[in-house]
């Protein structure tokens, strides 16, 4: 990936295409992507035990601190790859719901939230910031992923008329239009 992303960089200004910084933003974060086969959405994860959601940075932090990697995907802006067990997630998920009070007995009897809380946590977890945690190149304004322009950006609603309509594709003239001609002849 370097080596486009190299080459994309150097071309001349007046050669470049409208999405030329979106492009480089791309190859940018798939550059920086472990090589894991799937993701996590963090904020999924702890909607399971019902618990709040901290933010990205934090997450990534704890994982760093624990000694694993963690990278974010060129698909999803909200999406974790991480080489850290399935079971140190939920380890984390545990801590922050105890450090919330959320407890297992708020879950209903068969809710995934219910078992996972009732296990015990058995990994070290550390939620201080740590200085990997931040995309590496967040300050050299790359277009990682496509942003609302705002109210009219993105696809329009569907047409509202019906073409089965019997006036459908011709112009019906007012009523006092008709009667004008009418009385003119």
């Amino acid at each position: 990936m370097t080596k486009e992303s190299g080459t994309l960089k150097e071309t001349p200004e007046e050669e470049r295409l409208g999405t030329h910084n979106r492009l480089l933003g791309v190859l940018t974060n798939v550059s920086e992507e472990l090589d894991v086969p799937l993701y996590y959405e963090h904020d999924q994860l702890f909607n399971v035990v019902k618990c709040c959601v901290p933010k990205s940075v934090a997450v990534k932090s704890a994982i760093l601190n624990a000694g694993y990697k963690v990278s974010g995907s060129h698909c999803n802006p909200r999406a974790l790859k991480t080489d850290a067990p399935t079971q140190f997630l939920w380890d984390m998920c545990r801590y922050a719901a105890k450090q919330a009070n959320v407890t297992a007995e708020r879950h209903d009897e068969k809710a995934p939230g219910r078992k996972i809380l009732s296990e015990p946590i058995t990994s070290e977890v550390n939620f201080r910031l740590h200085p990997g945690a931040s995309q590496q190149t967040k300050g050299d304004q790359m277009v990682r992923f496509q942003c609302n322009k705002g109210k009219n950006w993105g696809p329009r609603s569907k047409a509202w008329g019906s073409s089965n309509s019997t006036n459908a594709g011709f112009y019906v003239r007012p009523e006092s239009e008709q009667k004008a001609d009418d009385s003119g002849q």
